[in-house]
This record gives structure tokens, sequence and C-alpha cells, in this order.
């Protein structure tokens, strides 16, 4: 279960902020019973958003199945960055509940002022094209017509990507005659206690052959107490879960060093390695496959890196029959595609002409520009549409990516001022995410020890240290100080 409050800086193991400290479905569940139209959610990244919008889907169905009232809401789940078209912001709702029920049944849903709850997961990856959309003066509620519908509204968001004031001019304007009860939470971190239960149901959930991998309840509980950078990271639920899953593999003697970088590239790491096993198998190459996994890490740093310059978090496939182009290519999400556009998802016209046993390396690489890199290492959305299994992971990627060119730059002898003309390095100050892990990697980003929240470390100048002032101008502070650490490492 994630708690939540309404403050970010609640300590969730202080006995003294019990009473600012709620259970995340029960605070929710009396903001509608109190009236409230739009809940928004705030999380640091890996903070468990979308685990927390379906975790409350779920109760919902569970609640509108057992239901003997027709006013109890349907709940849905709207993955934002898949759904979400800036030439068609007005049709956001429809055209998702389209593809989820058919045009029949949401059109009734609609006409019919059907109750439903929306769980519109990931605004942060929708941002940048939400807010340079011609419609950026209408406010939220017009733009997706969210009136149409007899609608409860929840919304998740990064922290870092908008401030609570923010986000409340975009729902309700200044000045507004709107009257639309809102109401903003923030996802608490785990306290000690969750942790220790989060493990244990972990490990109870693998039988007896898998649970050799991992370490027993107790020697994680004493490892994360005994390292106090780990204790910090395991407060976020995918770190934590990184960390059970990395640290028995892990030279106990790095345990004091680990940064959130080297678990992701870690868990990318096996994550690749699992996508190399499948290619392989499906195309029957058998030689070193060291070099499908050197092959598919750069394939997927490329992919990150592409779909950060397009601000999308979401690859469509282009037509499989046009071979003007590669078969993979990245697409903002306004380029909509109409059906007959699609190539046939029975039909995969490249392994069925090309299955022969490959020993090349080379040949590997041009074979793997034409297959399905987006089946075999992507998460599946739907709707021929792709995106890596998380925010992070993809950010990691991007970052790699940039880091990587920032390092062959300075081993070519390059001059620092031609390498501080790379092209993505003012892009950096709207993308937190990947700006935080360069700046970690260069040696100046940190957890702090004390609250869980993240500092500059000391060998920064003190005018970077983060004040407690309002989150909008602490994080416009936090981006230029990142972005100078950054500078220094190039």
């Amino acid at each position: 279960k994630l708690n939540v409050s309404q403050s970010p800086y609640v300590d969730p193991d202080d006995h003294d902020a019990a009473k600012d400290i709620i259970e995340g479905s029960t605070y929710i569940s009396k903001c509608w019973k109190g009236g409230t139209k739009v809940v928004v959610v705030f999380g640091k990244r890996g903070s468990g958003k979308s685990l927390f919008c379906h975790k409350l889907r779920e109760d919902d169905w569970s609640k509108y199945r057992n239901a003997e009232s027709t006013s109890t809401p349907i709940p849905i789940i709207i993955t934002l960055p898949k759904h979400y078209n800036p030439s068609e912001e007005e049709n956001v709702i429809m055209n998702a509940l389209e593809l989820k029920i058919g045009k029949v049944e949401a059109e009734k849903l609609k006409n019919n002022k059907t109750p439903i709850r929306l769980f519109l997961d990931g605004f942060d990856e929708i941002y940048d094209n939400y807010k340079n959309s011609k419609h950026r003066q209408v406010l939220f509620f017009d733009r997706f017509k969210l009136d149409q519908w007899n609608a409860q509204v929840v919304i998740t968001c990064r922290s870092d990507v908008l401030s609570e004031d923010h986000i409340r001019r975009m729902l309700l304007g200044y000045g507004s005659n709107t009257k639309i009860p809102i109401s903003v939470i923030h996802l608490l971190p785990f306290s000690k206690q969750q942790k220790i239960e989060y493990i244990g149901k972990f490990l109870n959930g693998k039988n007896k052959h898998l649970k050799k991998k991992y370490w027993d309840e107790k020697r994680y509980e004493e490892t994360l107490n005994k390292y106090l950078n780990l204790q910090m990271m395991a407060k976020e639920p995918y770190f934590l879960l990184i960390l059970v899953t990395q640290l028995p593999q892990w030279p106990k003697d790095t345990f004091t060093n680990i940064t959130r970088w080297q678990l992701i590239e870690a868990q990318c790491k096996d994550w690749v390695k699992n996508c190399s096993q499948r290619f392989c198998k499906v195309h029957n190459y058998n030689d070193n496959p060291r070099t499908a996994d050197s092959i598919i890490k750069t394939k997927c740093q490329e992919v990150a890196i592409d779909m950060h310059q397009k601000k999308t978090s979401v690859l469509t496939i282009e037509n499989e029959s046009s071979k003007k182009t590669s078969v993979l290519t990245i697409e903002n999400e306004s380029s909509k595609k109409t059906s007959a556009d699609r190539p046939d998802p029975t039909i995969d016209n490249d392994e069925k002409k090309d299955n022969t046993h490959t020993n090349s390396s080379t040949c590997l690489e041009k074979h793997f520009e034409h297959t399905m890199f987006s089946r075999s290492c992507l998460k599946d959305l739907g709707n021929y549409q792709y995106s890596f299994p998380h925010k992070l992971e993809h950010e990691l990627q991007a970052a790699q990516y940039i880091a990587k060119q920032v390092d062959e730059a300075k081993l070519d002898g390059k001059e620092t001022a031609e390498i501080e003309q790379f092209e993505l390095n003012e892009e950096l100050l709207d993308a937190p995410g990947i700006l935080e892990l360069l700046a970690e990697r260069a040696g100046g980003y940190k957890f702090n020890g004390r609250d869980g929240n993240d500092t500059l470390s000391n060998n920064c100048s003190s005018s970077s240290t983060l004040p407690r002032t309002t989150h909008k101008s602490r994080t416009q502070q936090q981006m230029r100080s990142l972005y100078s650490i950054w500078e220094e490492y190039i």
C-alpha cells in the first residue's frame, strides 16, 4: 500500500507526522465522497505513480462488478503518452475509450452520462507537447472536453515537471469563475516497515527454485539499515525492486558507492540480455551472444535519444510494406495512422523471408535494422505502439547515449569548447530525469542522507544548494545547478 500526504516533505518514519499521513486509496475515497472532481497525484521518479493508478483501478473495478447500483463509476486507465495527440486533444478520451471498449460502447458512456472514473497516467510525459499546443491558453478541462463526460479524474505527474501552483493554474486558470473541486496529493516514500513488508511479499511470491537467487528477508533488512545510500534509494518502490533483485549479485565491498545510475544500468543490462536471447532464438543466430547484446544495447540508446529529441515516450511502427525507410521509425504521436496504414499483426514479412542461420555480426546488425526490434525489446502498448518498460529505463538509455558521445569526444582529443557545442546540451534543461542521471554520473549529485530528498554534493558551490522555497523555484534552481555539474564534467 502507498501512503500520501498533502505535503511532499513529510517523513513517513516521523511519528510526529503520523497525522499528516494517510493510506492512498482511503484518501482518494474521501475525496470522491466530498465531491472532488479531480485528484492530482504528484510523485518522484520511481515512486509508484502508475502502480498507484492500477491499484486504485483494481479496487474500483471490484466495487463496480459487485455493485447493485448503476451510479458506481466504471474505472478506466488511460496512459497519456500512448493516447495524447496535440492535434486532437478534444478527442483524447473518446479515442482511448474506442480502443478499449469500441466506438458504440464509448458513445453510450458519453451520451448516457454514465459515471466513469478516469485515471490519466503520465501527464509529465506529454507536458512538452501539451504546453506548446496551439490551445495552450485553454484550460485542461476544456481542452480534453471533460465536461462532456460524467467523470471523476485522477492525474499522475512527476513532481519535478510541474509545481502544485502550476497545475492548479492549468486546471482552473487565474481569476477563473470555474469551480472545479480539485485535490493535490503527494505519494510518500516507503517507511522502514513498508520496505520490509514489500520485500516479504516479493519473496513469498517466488517458488523454492527462484528463491535461491535471493537473500532472506532479514539479510535485506540488515543491509538496507547498514548502507545509507541503499536505505534512501529503497524508499521508492521502483528502486527497492531493483535492489532486491540486484544486491545478491553485487560485490559487497561496493555497496556504499552504489548509485541510481548503476542500479538502473544493471536492470537495463539484464533486460537487454533477455531481449538478445529472444532475438537470437527467433533468428537462429548462434554466434557470439555478446555481439547481439552489443547491437541491441546500441540500438536501445539510439531509439531512446531519438524519442527524447522528438519529445515522445511512445514508439510507433511504420508501415512494413514501405522498404524505402527502416521498418523501425520513431514518430511523434501527432502523426496519426489509419487502420489501412497499419501492418497485419499476424504477418512478420522480414522474419518469414529471412530465417536463415547468420554468423556475421555485420549481417546480424543489418538484419536487426529490418526486424521488429520493438517486438523483441519494448513493452507492447497495443495499436502498434511500444515503449521502454519504465520511464527511468528510457532516460538511462538516453543518458548513456549522451555520456558516450561526450566521452568519445574527450578520447578523440577534442577541445572543451567543441564538446560544449554538443547539440543536446541545452535540451537537457527540459529533461530533469536525464539531467539528474548525468549529473550523478559526473559525481555531483547524491542523496543527502536525511529525509530522502536529493541534494548536490559538497564539491559544488554553496549557491547550488537547494533551499526549501516554493516547489517551482526549487525545480528551476535544481535544473541550473545540475546543468552546471554536467558542463563542468564536459
